[in-house]
């Protein structure tokens, strides 16, 4: 799982060295812990190196976000509603909307995007979910985790949904980027 984060967070040839670098050292006795750390280690440099290569990218990606979810989370609200209403569908319901938001809005986000930049909308989007304005996220999780009790969901919980909302908004930044070489394509041989 490591490797797959690390082939996934760093890019170009120093992840290639450093991943059979590490793997070197694994192989040698290094724990488990010690892999894990370095491999962090790496997609945080790597995080930094994007913030400031693509400086103007996040910032305006986290604007986006921001401006999006401020328009779009009292929304979450009536959805809610209607899927509590649909008690057989609740949980689908409420999973499509925490899933399929951040995928649509990453995939506006990476419309006009080159390839290298799509890690710079996932960082972007990474800030906008850790604002005020997913509060109402926030409760769509609250609701699909409270136990009959009516216990409260962890705060780990729920920076864990911000965390995976920004990698769904990277994958479908991901998504556009890689569908539009074939609409191009396809408009191009089909208009005369």
């Amino acid at each position: 799982m490591a490797t797959a984060l690390l082939r996934c967070f760093v890019a170009g040839r120093y992840r290639d060295d450093l991943e059979g670098d590490l793997l070197e050292e694994w192989a040698a006795g290094r724990t488990a812990a010690w892999y894990w750390g370095q491999v962090m280690h790496a997609v945080c440099e790597h995080a930094g190196f994007v913030i400031r290569q693509q400086a103007m990218t996040c910032l305006a990606a986290a604007l986006f976000f921001c401006g999006a979810l401020w328009v779009i989370a009292p929304l979450t609200y009536p959805v809610m509603d209607w899927a509590r209403a649909t008690e057989p569908l609740r949980v689908m319901v409420l999973l499509g909307w925490l899933a399929g938001v951040p995928v649509i809005l990453g995939g506006m986000a990476g419309v006009p995007e080159r390839s290298r930049r799509v890690g710079a909308i996932l960082i972007g989007a990474a800030f906008a979910w850790l604002t005020p304005v997913t509060s109402p996220f926030n409760f769509v999780v609250c609701d699909l985790c409270a136990s009959p009790a009516g216990s409260g969901t962890p705060d780990a919980l729920l920076y864990l949904t911000s965390a995976a909302s920004a990698l769904l908004a990277g994958l479908g930044a991901w998504t556009v980027r890689k569908l539009r070489p074939a609409f191009h394509t396809h408009f191009q041989e089909n208009i005369p």
